[in-house]
């Protein structure tokens, strides 16, 4: 049981989005080697996520990327260095995306529903296998991975609540940090299909059911209004 647990709490945040740890590219590279590493992180990131981690081996990837398993090993050790390279990779390119969110956004309610759009549309990109895959095959990976999203989950969180108490969305009282602390955690119960099995619950129907829970037991009055506001425009779009 304990297991399940925890592997419902990895998958979420491994789910989730916000990662904005730099890639550790190899030393000394040129300027043409850093625009090949960004090529084969992206080619190598796409076959990761349409087929799964385990099934593609090294010599699959060299070939995918039409160059030889020598030239693949000068930017990176191994697989698994690979593997660890693609998602910071992925997760930057995500991260970009949620921090333009946050400054095209006109408030903090519309912020966080353009966030959890933004969740869904990557989510349907990926195999599932890759989640499978990696708990069994590179346990340290995932352990990696959800250790970081945690942080920097809880951290946009509490910027967004502060944002919505300064917009006069949100009330005047909250403890941000803590608040931030518990949606997170809360949040891993988002994946658990005993709960909500897909059969019944559709994911979007899950998370969108989730954030208005979550920002009614924070919202004012004005805060209440255009959170109906903002639900009404994106269950039309």
């Amino acid at each position: 049981m304990l297991g399940n647990i925890n592997y419902r709490r990895n998958i979420f945040h491994i789910f989730c989005f916000l990662c904005i740890h730099n890639i550790s590219l190899p030393p000394r590279m040129d300027n043409s080697k850093l625009e090949n590493m960004e090529e084969v992180l992206t080619r190598s990131s796409d076959l990761f996520l349409r087929y799964g981690l385990k099934s593609n081996t090294m010599d699959d990837i060299a070939r995918h990327l039409g160059i030889s398993k020598k030239t693949l090993y000068q930017y990176v050790s191994n697989k698994e260095d690979l593997l660890e390279k693609c998602f910071h990779f992925t997760f930057n390119q995500i991260s970009e995306n949620l921090i333009h969110i946050s400054k095209e956004a006109p408030d903090a309610i519309t912020e966080l529903f353009e966030m959890d759009r933004s969740l869904i549309e990557n989510r349907k990109k990926r195999n599932p296998v890759v989640l499978h895959d990696l708990k069994k095959f590179y346990p340290r990976l995932q352990e990696q991975i959800y250790r970081l999203n945690q942080k920097h989950i809880q951290k946009y969180i509490q910027n967004n609540i502060e944002r919505g108490m300064e917009e006069g969305l949100y009330r005047n009282d909250l403890h941000p940090e803590i608040l931030a602390k518990i949606y997170v955690n809360r949040q891993e119960t988002l994946v658990n299909e005993d709960l909500f099995p897909l059969t019944k619950f559709s994911f979007e129907e899950i998370i969108y059911e989730h954030l208005s829970y979550h920002i009614r037991g924070l919202a004012t009055l004005a805060g209440i209004i255009k959170l109906e506001t903002v639900k009404k425009d994106f269950f039309q779009s």
